[in-house]
């Protein structure tokens, strides 16, 4: 569930010193939509959350229910998978586990790329 604090965003628009229809303007948001967000009538789509989130120059979780939740299941799944690498490190060698990190490290690298990639193209 996406839900908006929406008293934390009032608050931060509140100190860009820009009334909410400026600043929704100033930000490609529509004045209509920001009225209906802060005012409980629509819920915004995640997309939505981020853009308001980049334009308050804040992290989502900030402004958002959405990512405390993303956030407490991303800790449970790699503490799930730190019990697990935990367990198999007994059967692997110093050389086999850095082998092991040095691959998770590059395909992170390229996933960060590909991620920039689509922000320049957006």
């Amino acid at each position: 569930m996406r839900k908006l604090l929406k008293h934390e965003v009032e608050r931060r628009i509140e100190q860009t010193g820009m009334r909410p229809f400026a600043f929704a303007k100033a930000y490609g948001i529509t004045p209509e939509s920001l009225r209906k967000w802060l005012k409980g009538l629509r819920t915004p789509k995640i997309q939505h959350i981020q853009k308001l989130a980049k334009a308050l120059n804040c992290d989502i979780s900030d402004i958002s229910e959405i990512a405390i939740k993303i956030d407490q299941d991303k800790i449970k799944r790699r503490n799930a998978i730190i019990e697990e690498m935990d367990a198999l490190s007994v059967y692997l060698t110093d050389q086999e586990l850095q082998a092991i990190l040095n691959l998770v490290r590059a395909w992170i690298e390229g996933r960060r790329k590909e991620e920039r990639k689509e922000q320049q193209e957006s």
